[in-house]
Formats: structure tokens, sequence, C-alpha cells
């Protein structure tokens, strides 16, 4: 059982002193500050989800299934990276209700313009996952 005791403090004492180590800051500072913001559209998400439903077009074949009263109520996902100049790129339909409609919706998407992610108040690549609702009754 000493020896137990024994060992247990050697590692204990030889463990403290790295431990104690393991965080070293400059001297007068205690922590890092990072600020960061994520990506955004700039009139907000609700004039983003009016503009969306306003702008998409609809293919011949959703235009048909609709008249002959198809009922569409399901959410299309898209992600997609906000560069630093506002630029979308890398979009990628991850959820699709059918007929074409994130296709569209994606296309669409491309022409905007985001405010980009900042860290520490320089503009950084975001990644942006849009969730649009679709309900066609």
């Amino acid at each position: 059982m000493q020896s137990i005791k024994f060992i247990f403090s050697l590692l204990l004492t030889g463990l403290l002193p790295l431990l104690g180590s393991a965080q070293t800051n400059p001297p007068g500072k205690n922590f890092k500050v990072i600020r960061t913001s994520e990506a955004f559209f700039p009139d907000g998400d609700a004039k983003l989800y009016e503009l969306l439903n306003r702008k998409i077009i609809f293919t011949d074949t959703a235009r048909a299934l609709i008249d002959r009263g198809v009922k569409i109520d399901s959410v299309v996902l898209l992600s997609f990276y906000v560069e630093t100049d506002s630029s979308i790129s890398d979009m990628t339909v991850l959820q699709d209700v059918g007929y074409e409609i994130g296709y569209r919706l994606a296309e669409f998407v491309k022409t905007l313009r985001y405010a980009p992610g900042q860290e520490n108040n320089i503009p950084v690549r975001t990644n942006v996952v849009l969730s649009m609702p679709i309900k066609i009754k």
C-alpha cells in the first residue's frame, strides 16, 4: 500500500508542473478575445424570404402539377459559402422538394450579395445553410 502511495505522489508531483504550464499568456494578458459574426443578408431574413418567394420561377413540370392541385409542404435546404467579397460560391442543394424547385432557388440565391462573416473585424469566408419553406396549396 505504501508503494502505491509513493508512486501516486511521484506521478502527481511530476504532472502538476506540466499541468500548470499548459496555458501560457503574454505578460499583461490573461486571455485572447476573438470577435466573430456570421454572414448575413443585409436587408434581414424577412426581406430575404419575401424576395425568394416573389422571385422563384417554377419549371413547366412544377407549374403543371400545381395547376392539377398537387400540394407541396416541405423545405429546401441550401448550403453555400459567402466569400470575403460578398459573393456566393460552392452552392449545394442539401434537400429538395422536387420539380427542380431547389435548383431554381439555388440559381437565384447565387445572384444575391451577403455581408461576409467577420473575425476580429476582418472579413472571412463563411458557410451558410439556408432553410427555405415551400408551401404550395
